[in-house]
């Protein structure tokens, strides 16, 4: 376990957003809340103390291990299709969802008290290094909340920018504006979650109010930014007719109707666990109210269903990009228009765009088998390389295709003395298992996710098939 006492005295830095009140107090301005902090006090998110009359964050470079997933997994299908992201999340937020699936770190009380295992200390250097390393595009802030500890965001994503790699903002977006004017000259990519269109529901559910997060997507659509709409779909909060005809019009005359809409799946955590997981058929309603207004590019999001991951031509119907367990392929060779029709596709790829990175078999020590869950559709594959030399992973979905065909194993390259997570997504309902074949000297340990973007604290504990092996997988 990591030495949480240790972690908090680096982690310490100075806020960029605050103002001095009397007696030593301070008023955070980072978010609409604008906390008034009392001397030694904390402001709501946990995570920001008024130190002698200077505001500091508890959490500079707190972070989840590093995990590369599929850029989609941040409800962002149309910038860079295909490619990995390196995620990473840190503890503490300034809204309190009732529905809050990362709550076990998001919801901290006392930063000293928290368990940090599964957390690690970076700094900006470290990370940018990381991606570079890995050969990574993007650095995408997800997981909890990027709001928690945005300074440490806002001095990553510039340091990124100047190496050509993108930053990812997944969040809230529950900001002022002159911090999200800071943050967007460095973030290109904004994937923002409006949980709802009443400003009673922001209230009850999230303790905020909901005309700050529409103004923040009106001023990154201003400031002519890559956008895209997640909303969540909660049984009997926010899945009428009315709620989605709410949501689409403001987009569509705020954002405009090439702006992408994710609908995702609700499932019970936090204080909503007396509610039932949201139905496919709610998802598939709220789809086909986007489509009858005229919306070409919609989505369903903690789902694996083809129709609502696939991306097809507006105009046409031509299939476009062909999603499976988060895995894309790019079918369109056009980097801007159509292959069938030349009608521009509004998708932005990156000029070497590259498919999900297939392989051949190859000769392994171990292997280990998860059965898929009904309630699971993804895992997180945690490794941790112990050798002085690089490792490999082979990682198999047991699945055949319509023609009866294995998909090639993907592999993944362990560098020395690594510590990661990698995402892996269940493709359909007839897929049964997952297969991964490794090194002897790589300490692998699976945990479940609940939902794409989620980061799990708790270890696979069940049984789960584990042979010593010599020579190469069979089918």
């Amino acid at each position: 376990m990591n030495n949480t006492k240790e972690f908090s005295k680096n982690a310490i830095k100075k806020s960029k957003y605050f103002k001095k009140l009397e007696d030593k107090a301070v008023q955070c301005i980072l978010c609409p809340r604008e906390c008034k902090i009392e001397r030694n006090k904390i402001g709501y998110c946990e995570v920001r103390k008024n130190i002698d009359g200077q505001l500091f964050n508890l959490n500079y470079g707190i972070s989840t291990y590093m995990v590369v997933e599929p850029i989609e997994t941040n409800a962002i299908f149309h910038f860079y299709p295909g490619e990995d992201a390196l995620a990473v999340g840190s503890i503490g937020c300034n809204l309190d969802c009732s529905f809050c699936q990362a709550w076990q770190y998001s919801k901290i009380k006392n930063i000293e008290e928290m368990n940090l295992e599964y957390f690690d200390h970076y700094t900006p250097e470290q990370i940018v290094n990381k991606a570079k390393k890995l050969d990574l595009s993007v650095i995408s802030w997800t997981f909890n909340d990027p709001m928690s500890w945005f300074e440490f965001v806002l001095d990553t994503a510039k340091l990124a920018k100047e190496y050509g790699i993108v930053s990812l903002f997944k969040s809230n977006h529950y900001i002022n504006e002159a911090p999200l004017k800071d943050l967007a000259q460095y973030v290109d990519v904004f994937s923002i979650s409006i949980k709802s269109m009443e400003d009673e529901f922001y209230r009850k559910y999230c303790q905020g109010s909901l005309e700050p997060v529409l103004n923040a997507a009106k001023t990154l659509k201003r400031y002519n930014k890559h956008i895209e709409i997640c909303n969540l779909v909660i049984p009997t909060l926010n899945d009428s007719k009315k709620h989605f005809n709410k949501l689409i019009n403001w987009v569509k005359e705020n954002l405009g109707m090439d702006t992408p809409l994710h609908f995702a799946r609700f499932h019970p955590d936090y204080k909503l666990t007396n509610l039932s997981r949201t139905s496919l058929s709610d998802i598939n309603r709220a789809i086909e109210i986007a489509r009858d207004n005229g919306f070409k590019y919609i989505y369903s999001g903690n789902t694996y269903m083809d129709e609502g991951l696939n991306g097809y031509c507006s105009k046409c119907g031509n299939l476009l990009i062909d999603r499976k367990g988060g895995r894309t392929i790019v079918i369109n060779e056009d980097l801007e228009l159509c292959d069938k029709c030349k009608t521009p596709h509004q998708i932005r790829f990156l000029k070497s765009a590259k498919n999900s990175d297939y392989i051949i078999k190859n000769a392994y020590d171990h292997v280990i088998e998860y059965t898929w869950k009904e309630k699971i559709w993804s895992i997180h594959v945690q490794v941790i390389n112990y050798s002085n030399e690089k490792q490999v992973l082979l990682i198999h979905n047991d699945f055949r295709d319509n023609q009866g065909n294995l998909p090639f194993m993907e592999k993944i390259n362990v560098a020395p003395h690594e510590k990661l997570r990698y995402t892996f997504n269940r493709i359909n309902e007839k897929q049964n298992k997952i297969v991964i074949y490794y090194d002897k000297t790589l300490d692998l340990q699976i945990f479940e996710n609940l939902d794409r973007a989620y980061y799990s604290l708790e270890k696979y504990k069940e049984p789960i098939k584990k042979v010593l092996i010599m020579g190469s997988p069979q089918n």
